[in-house]
């Protein structure tokens, strides 16, 4: 409630909230310009601090630029005299942001810390029964590829390729298999999904929540409803947005639109999100049933 106000500071900078963690975008054509206008609305910032009595760590505020260009190379900004540190990477909420939004050094930390709860796992598996080293993978090991899947998971196969077959050989190891034995079978019998299905499980349900209107405003606006049109089948889609590269397919407002386009009308009209999500699941198992070994 105290810092609640700092929004009406600057009508430029948009900014995002979560306890004591204050995050500030701004956009622009011009990186010169840009920088210029962050550093005058920056100080309008460091006033507002100052007459509320709060205290901004300079040491700690940094600052990252999202684009393509591979040319920048400058980008100095100022407040009080002090430069504010530029960085590739930082981590907001507990995902780790680069400034080409590839989600590689989040995939790579992910990677790492599954690799370290395989370890426990295969250190134990001779004295744990399947059930207890299931509950060990969801414990150390689901977390991770849980958490946010629906922003970092979609990308490209070749970047969660690593994960991937890091959460294969978990499996593997729960159900006490050969290395290179197929996993469609123990997925089925451990009733857990891959990643890639993980990822768009957890994509669907934000979509569900969007045909529902459940979302944050600023988010819900993402999402807009076909209107017209003849085609049963169609009437609870979404409308594609155009799309100029590669990677803003990979933003769930596109994908997420897709892949719920793509989904049988019966799903679309689950009366509530514990009857959708348990529906979606036993598609990915019948899949993984009729796809037998693989």
């Amino acid at each position: 409630m105290y810092i609640n106000d700092i929004c009406n500071v600057s009508n430029a900078l948009r900014l995002v909230l979560f306890a004591d963690d204050t995050n500030i975008f701004c956009s622009g054509e011009n990186l010169k310009q840009l920088l210029d206008k962050i550093t005058k609305e920056m100080g309008k910032l460091k006033t507002w601090f100052d007459r509320n009595k709060i205290s901004l760590n300079l040491s700690k505020t940094k600052i990252m630029l999202f684009g393509n260009c591979r040319t920048i190379t400058q980008a100095n900004i100022k407040i009080n005299g002090v430069e504010i540190e530029r960085v590739h990477e930082n981590k907001f909420l507990g995902v780790i942001m680069d400034d080409r939004i590839s989600w590689k050094s989040h995939i790579k930390h992910v990677q790492s810390k599954l690799s370290k709860s395989i370890s426990v796992l295969h250190k134990v598996k001779q004295v744990l029964d399947h059930k207890s080293l299931r509950i060990l993978y969801c414990s150390l090991i689901l977390p991770y590829l849980n958490y946010c899947a629906e922003v970092w998971g979609n990308n490209y196969k070749s970047s969660l390729h690593s994960l991937t077959i890091l959460q294969k050989r978990a499996i593997r190891i729960i159900h006490n298999v050969r290395y290179l034995g197929h996993t469609n079978p123990l997925f089925l019998q451990s009733k857990l999904l891959k990643l890639e299905d993980l990822v768009a499980f957890k994509t669907a349900q934000i979509m569900f929540r969007a045909k529902n209107k459940n979302l944050p405003g600023n988010i819900q606006k993402l999402f807009n409803e076909r209107v017209g049109g003849y085609n049963l089948r169609r009437i609870f889609n979404f409308k594609v947005q155009r799309v100029r590269t590669t990677r803003k397919t990979f933003c769930i407002s596109v994908c997420g639109v897709g892949l719920w386009n793509s989904l049988n009308v019966e799903l679309k009209q689950c009366p509530n999100m514990n009857q959708f999500k348990m529906t979606y699941k036993k598609l990915f198992f019948t899949r993984y049933r009729d796809e037998g070994d693989g």
